[in-house]
């Protein structure tokens, strides 16, 4: 199946029946109504524990706000790689490094070119066994392709080559107000939460392991969970969040073919889904009581007076519609995509999407963000 017949085939899902995104999958998107209430919690925690600067919606989509994607462009860059594929840059925001890249340029018919600033957010697995990374288009920037279209990449999203390994006095003086907000609040709902989902972990983990050893027909999970357990075990044992990452790992042992169907065809089938109903219930009161708490509310309320501000000033620029584009390869239409995993620390990559503003102006150099929907 190639990527038209994919992506035609999600889209006509999105307009029927119960669809979720999950890019990691051969589909592209699960539709079990209980796979999409635990998917929909463990990109919750992803993005909790790994301060991360979006929102997955109901869709299970990846966005940026606007005013973040913004502070995101005006954000000093060091270029530390220029080859044929891109360039890849980091930003400093205190002692928080952003990890950017800027795509291959897209060459038009009508001798512009295209290309795109991703952003790419670690996401730690099984204690940092395994990292994936999510990759999301902040802009899109189109100009006439000559011998100075890297002069107007640089120029746009703010990339230079530093001597050092910040971005200078400029980097030191850029305050990134939109982003520190929303690092405050990550960190606000982390107190607020982390013992209790811990609780729940645990409480969800030690139930399911009960269950899965009382069954001879489960044993091949079992034997699985263990076999990788004692191989990963030095890497959460000691941490806060344990039952998390040990959840992850018989999840992860669940999904793999063989164990699916053992679980499918085993007697606790039933107890197994009323676990994870409960646990989704459980997870859903939690996740309403932190944004219920005062604290939370109150950097929330902060933030829609930003928004405010926002809107004013994006009266001043145009509203032209944008066009989307053809990705470059590894980058879908998608804002989040298919993560890679990479052992041990290693990151890995994952698919993007964005849009280009159709400009009438050919002199006009200023990137084009995503609306946040």
């Amino acid at each position: 199946m190639n990527n038209e017949e994919l992506n035609g085939g999600v889209e006509v899902q999105a307009q029927s029946q119960s669809y979720y995104e999950k890019l990691d999958t051969d589909e592209g998107y699960i539709e079990d109504e209980l796979q999409i209430e635990l998917e929909k919690i463990r990109r919750t925690k992803d993005v909790l524990y790994n301060d991360m600067l979006g929102e997955y919606n109901e869709k299970g989509e990846y966005k940026l706000s606007q005013s973040i994607m913004q502070e995101l462009i005006d954000m000093p860059k060091k270029i530390d790689v220029i080859d044929d594929n891109g360039i890849e840059a980091r930003g400093f925001l205190g002692d928080r490094i952003f990890e950017f890249t800027i795509t291959k340029p897209k060459l038009e018919d009508n001798g512009n070119a295209y290309c795109f600033l991703v952003l790419h957010e670690k996401i730690e697995r099984m204690g940092g066994y395994y990292i994936d990374t999510n990759a999301v288009v902040v802009a899109t920037y189109e100009y006439k392709y000559d011998k100075f279209y890297l002069n107007h990449i640089k120029e746009v999203f703010n990339l230079k080559e530093y001597e050092d390994d910040t971005t200078g006095e400029e980097g030191r003086t850029f305050y990134a107000d939109k982003i520190s907000l929303r690092f405050k609040e990550l960190a606000v709902m982390s107190e607020v939460g982390d013992d209790i989902y811990e609780r729940l972990e645990e409480i969800y983990f030690n139930r399911r392991i009960q269950l899965l050893g009382l069954s001879a027909q489960t044993a091949l999970i079992m034997a699985e969970f263990t076999s990788r357990k004692n191989k990963l075990e030095p890497f959460f044992m000691n941490t806060t969040r344990k039952y998390y990452f040990l959840n992850q790992l018989l999840d992860d042992c669940l999904q793999k073919k063989e164990c699916a169907e053992c679980l499918e065809n085993s007697d606790i089938k039933e107890q197994m889904q009323a676990l994870d109903k409960k646990f989704v219930e459980k997870n859903i009161e939690v996740e309403q009581k932190i944004k219920e708490n005062p604290q939370v509310q109150k950097i929330r309320k902060q933030e829609q007076f930003k928004d405010i501000a926002d809107l004013e000033n994006l009266g001043r620029e145009t509203t032209q519609k944008p066009t989307q584009k053809p990705m470059p390869k590894g980058v879908s239409k998608g804002d989040a995509g298919k993560p890679k995993s990479k052992k041990k620390g290693g990151g890995g990559k994952s698919k993007g999407g964005g849009g280009k503003k159709d400009s009438k102006k050919k002199d006009d150099k200023k990137p084009f963000m995503a609306v946040y929907t």
